[in-house]
């Protein structure tokens, strides 16, 4: 395996579910960045996450875990979105895409406020997505999203 090499560095991830909390996890104990922000429209739910996560905090290597706004991602390296909706039950697969669709360019605008110059994940479940986001009808920003099929 290659080493990684650490440095100050700041990672947020929007939407603190099971993806979200998944891949803080993982980055904190593989010792990625020394601060890591968790963001969601439900506060108390990534302060739930980080609460959880900071009980492993002296095993790993230093770094900082947080919840916040929009606003830490101003100077991050790294910007995970996995926020979403669930299916509604009687929701078809194309109404929830819709929802999601505008859900995610809510977040973009909202991170475009802060930051121009971050590596953008997205965790993105349905491919009308990403059809939605090749087309331009999603993306309102010139940030270059990388995505992660789930």
């Amino acid at each position: 395996m290659v080493g990684l090499s650490i440095h100050d560095s700041k990672v947020v991830i929007i939407g603190s579910g099971f993806v979200g909390a998944s891949i803080a996890y993982a980055a904190m104990i593989r010792g990625l960045c020394t601060e890591l922000i968790m963001v969601d429209i439900n506060r108390k739910k990534a302060e739930g996450e980080v609460m959880d996560l900071s009980h492993g905090l002296p095993f790993v290597s230093p770094v900082e875990v947080r919840a916040g706004g929009y606003e830490e991602c101003s100077g991050a390296e790294v910007i995970v979105i996995t926020a979403g909706a669930n299916q509604a039950p009687g929701q078809t697969r194309l109404e929830l895409a819709q929802k999601n669709a505008e859900i995610l360019h809510s977040i973009l605008s909202e991170i475009e406020k802060y930051e121009k110059d971050a590596i953008l994940f997205m965790t993105v479940a349905a491919w009308i997505l990403l059809n939605s986001f090749r087309r331009g009808k999603a993306a309102p920003l010139h940030l270059q999203p990388l995505f992660c099929i789930i």
